[in-house]
């Protein structure tokens, strides 16, 4: 078995449960083996079938990734921890009747992965170079959220891809942050606006996570600006 695999073999039974952590750790190893799987030239129905993982699960870890910025902005706004409690209550609830309507797929077959992945890495580079830079030309003047939102996906394919030929540069980290915030703030606002809890704090909640979305846009440019710079390392 291989090792990623096995990774996933462990996390599996709490997946199943509906483990915050575990359907978080999934995830992110969907991307790295996604990441690996196309260096390699895997079947695409091997690739798929971990996109189609990542994908089962992707509403329920939404829920889980705004919990932090509502707790934050209801205590910034002055409500009682008795509020707080209240409202994670009823955000669990709808938690897991959302993880309740989750099919997940049968965990994705194996392959063995037996070629350089480096060497097939470095190849699939300068294409992944070339879409992130030509596509923020427009990306960073727009005021579309899946515009951002796509961008994103193709910058955490760039870096998933980079790390296996070298580090990425921190400056990547600072932009894919920037731009999980602003994700983040529009999940939020969007799962927000149909939770029936927060009739006091909603509205203020809302104004909070488009400054946030503003936020996180200035600091991804500023981001973006020194990555731009450190990515010529990689032509």
């Amino acid at each position: 078995m291989s090792k990623r695999h096995k990774e996933l073999e462990r996390l599996w039974p709490d997946l199943v449960k509906g483990d915050e952590k575990a359907i978080h750790e999934v995830r992110k190893l969907s991307r790295k083996v996604g990441a690996e799987l196309r260096a390699a030239g895997a079947p695409n129905k091997v690739r798929r079938a971990w996109r189609d993982l990542r994908r089962a699960i992707a509403s329920v870890r939404d829920r889980d990734a705004v919990v932090p910025h509502l707790v934050e902005g209801l205590r910034a706004l002055g409500a009682s921890e008795e509020d707080v409690r209240s409202f994670g209550t009823a955000w669990k609830a709808k938690r897991e009747e959302a993880f309740r309507s989750v099919t997940l797929p049968e965990p994705p077959p194996e392959f063995k992965v037996d070629v350089d992945l480096a060497k097939r890495a470095r190849k699939k580079l300068p294409g992944d170079l070339d879409k992130v830079r030509e596509d923020a030309v427009h990306v960073l003047v727009s005021d579309d959220a899946d515009t951002w939102h796509e961008w994103r996906k193709d910058l955490k394919r760039l870096r998933h891809t980079l790390e296996l030929v070298a580090e990425p540069p921190r400056s990547m980290l600072d932009l894919l942050q920037a731009l999980g915030r602003l994700q983040d703030a529009e999940v939020t606002k969007a799962l927000l606006s149909e939770f029936d809890g927060l009739p006091g704090y909603k509205e203020a909640l809302l104004r909070r996570e488009d400054e946030a979305a503003s936020e996180s846009k200035r600091a991804a440019r500023e981001a973006w600006a020194t990555l731009e710079d450190d990515l010529a390392q990689f032509d």
